[in-house]
């Protein structure tokens, strides 16, 4: 996944300039860290006995 959002990033700074590039990567960060949050709740609500 690392691989591919940074082949786009470069290749959206090469056709388009910088700020495209790091609107994309912002995106892709936001991205990951809400994926992130949505795992970690799915996973205290399955293993909740293991968090208290």
């Amino acid at each position: 996944m690392t691989g591919i959002v940074e082949w786009n990033s470069g290749w959206l700074f090469d056709h388009y300039g910088s700020e495209p590039a790091w609107i994309f990567s912002v995106a892709m960060t936001m991205i990951a860290v809400i994926a992130s949050f949505v795992l970690v709740f799915a996973d205290k609500k399955e293993y909740g006995q293991l968090y208290k």
